[in-house]
């Protein structure tokens, strides 16, 4: 018996992980450097340097930066989310695909989800110095 489990090419090429997220387990995968190569647009900012811009405090909340962070967060979910399988277009007849647009119902399970895929992706560090950049 090895004390260490092996790995199969498949594994060792595309890791996922498994997250519990509000109670609900979903399997997920790093973000694909390869979307952000094609100019995937979606994706692009995810990949950047992290920049912040100050913003004054007590502002209210824009309609359309609300519209652009949940197509931001839906092409997240289509691409690091493996499981549940989501759909772009709603949900089929078998009942397997979910709609992305329903993970938005709640926004505190829509929110860590996309902060688990991201720190699976760019590591935790980097994630928490990010953040709390933004908030100071």
């Amino acid at each position: 018996m090895w004390p260490f489990k092996r790995k199969t090419l498949k594994e060792a090429l595309s890791p996922t992980k498994k997250v519990k997220v509000k109670g609900i387990l979903f399997t997920i995968k790093k973000l694909s450097p390869e979307d952000y190569l094609q100019g995937n647009t979606d994706l692009l900012s995810s990949y950047d340097t992290y920049s912040v811009k100050s913003k004054e405090s007590g502002s209210q909340t824009d309609p359309n930066l609300i519209k652009k962070l949940k197509k931001y967060y839906r092409q997240i979910f289509l691409s690091g989310v493996v499981s549940p399988k989501l759909s772009s277009k709603g949900v089929d007849e078998c009942g397997e695909l979910v709609s992305v647009d329903e993970i938005f119902n709640d926004w505190e399970l829509a929110s860590e989800l996309c902060l688990q895929i991201l720190a699976f992706t760019h590591g935790k560090k980097k994630v928490t110095q990010a953040l709390r950049q933004q908030q100071s």
